[in-house]
């Protein structure tokens, strides 16, 4: 609500004298209006107007009913009474995603042309300062004047100066600027300034960890992104220094999607990381930061063969497999060339048991076709015997590390396809695959074209691309439709029969 810093006390009162005194100044002064709130002190103000173009604009006001906004009204004033004709730098009409600046600052171009020009020059030649900004609406303003230039000279209020020198002339130009850009600052900057103080605390944590060494890595990204602690200290530098540049300057946000859709974003970020949670949780999840990914090479890694980046012992070196008498069998299932099944079920206890009827198909397909079919569980001998009398298994079962099963599949249970010693694919509970007699396991693996990664983002990124273009139809619509509401009563100006 404090989108302007003098009125802040006033917000406390929300009386009708302060939203008519509040509309009465806005037709004075237009600035960026939050949605609808002077909708109905405007309007009275606007439809008590007399004179001819009063008229036009009540006419106008009435045609566009409920698309008649706050700074739609305040527009069609400065265009129809004020004779204010030229809309494209500024006018606010809803949807708007750039900053628009307000009438005074063209106006006060175009009558100081010349000294406006000059400034702009010396802005360009000012390397040091950018002044991006300013430097930019100057353009447009001056574009804009010499496109329009005014019939007569304007009247000079008697006890004025009739001749300002240079520096005033330039001090009115940017006060008139800053005027119009101080709202959106400050609106911006609040939410820069809650940024900032968050990055401050979390870099202040971080040098104390970089000094300390309480823990190895920050572990913010899990195993998706390890960094070290210096590592994240460099990352919270960078982003406290962005913090502090758009804290400086907060006009350097813009917008990829106007005020009155960004709702629409909202919901879609959540329900695309609700989609991605229930996908993850009902099948596997999308992006496997495990080292039991699909192609690692189980029987290297127990071997001691194969090795990490930096030439450490692989985290599959854990892996192990015991008979229920204790003897270790991990090299003889690995050292299967062929194709073989292993069932997870870390806890025998909690494991679904629904899937039971589909697991003893694909058994009886392996014990028809030759391939091994065998279970890996951690449970205790009872909970065993339990899952073998609910689920009629008749397959061997084999003893593992319960942390390594719940690494390998994240599912109780799932299935893993392993072919000379390397995960081949691997399945949940909710989607086992099914064999018939005339099917061929090395032509049914299921494989991809894209990585996971790639898929993930263009299920994000193309709906959103597809969000931004319908929104931006729909505020060209809305100038469109202001433009033919235009024309329609400049014709029926210069043509009163038809």
């Amino acid at each position: 609500a404090a989108f302007l810093q003098a009125d802040r006390m006033k917000w406390a009162v929300r009386d009708d004298t302060y939203y008519r005194e509040y509309a009465e100044r806005c037709l004075r002064r237009p600035v960026m209006l939050p949605g609808r709130l002077f909708e109905s002190a405007i309007r009275e103000r606007l439809l008590s107007l007399e004179g001819d173009n009063a008229e036009t604009l009540k006419e106008v006001i009435r045609e566009a009913g409920d698309r008649c906004n706050s700074a739609y009204m305040i527009d069609s004033y400065f265009y129809y009474v004020e004779d204010d004709k030229p809309q494209d730098f500024h006018g606010a009409c809803e949807g708007d995603m750039e900053h628009t600046f307000g009438h005074s600052f063209f106006h006060i171009v175009r009558k100081n042309l010349k000294v406006a020009e000059s400034i702009l020059a010396r802005l360009r030649n000012d390397k040091a300062n950018s002044h991006n900004t300013y430097k930019g609406a100057l353009i447009l303003a001056i574009d804009w004047a010499k496109k329009n230039p005014t019939a007569k000279p304007a009247a000079i209020p008697r006890g004025a100066k009739k001749e300002l020198s240079r520096e005033e002339i330039d001090a009115m130009i940017k006060r008139a600027f800053n005027e119009y850009t101080a709202t959106e600052k400050v609106l911006r900057r609040y939410v820069v300034q809650d940024e900032l103080l968050f990055m401050a605390a979390m870099t202040a944590l971080t040098v104390w960890i970089y000094l300390k060494n309480p823990v190895p890595d920050c572990g913010c990204f899990g195993e998706a992104l390890v960094l070290t602690n210096g590592q994240t200290l460099a990352k919270n530098i960078v982003l406290l220094l962005c913090s502090l540049f758009l804290t400086r300057y907060p006009l350097y946000l813009h917008r990829l999607i106007s005020e009155r859709n960004q709702w629409v974003i909202s919901i879609y970020a959540w329900v695309y990381a609700a989609g991605v949670c229930y996908a993850s949780f009902r099948n596997l999840p999308v992006l496997e930061f495990t080292p039991y990914t699909v192609g690692a090479d189980l029987r290297g890694a127990v071997e001691g063969t194969a090795k990490t980046d930096d030439g450490g012992i692989s985290p599959l070196a854990n892996f192990y497999l015991n008979t229920p008498q204790g003897d270790d069998c991990t090299f003889e299932v690995l050292a299967d060339t062929s194709w073989q099944f292993l069932l997870i079920a870390p806890n025998c206890a909690t494991a679904d048991d629904g899937c039971c009827d589909r697991i003893n198909s694909l058994y009886d397909y392996c014990v028809d076709k030759g391939y091994a079919f065998r279970m890996a569980t951690a449970s205790a001998p009872q909970d065993i015997y339990d899952w073998i009398d609910r689920t009629g298994a008749a397959y061997p079962i084999l003893l593992a590390d319960e942390t390594e099963l719940k690494s390998a599949v994240r599912a109780n249970p799932g299935l893993m396809l392993l072919h000379d010693g390397r995960i081949a694919a691997k399945w949940s509970n909710n989607n086992l695959p099914e064999y018939c007699d005339e099917d061929d396991i090395a032509t049914n693996v299921p494989t991809s074209s894209t990585s996971p990664l790639t898929r993930m983002l263009l299920w994000f990124i193309v709906p959103l691309i597809i969000i931004i273009f319908l929104d931006g139809l729909w505020v060209g619509s809305k100038y469109y439709k202001r433009y033919r509401i235009r024309k329609r009563i400049f014709s029926k100006q210069q043509n009163p029969k038809q």
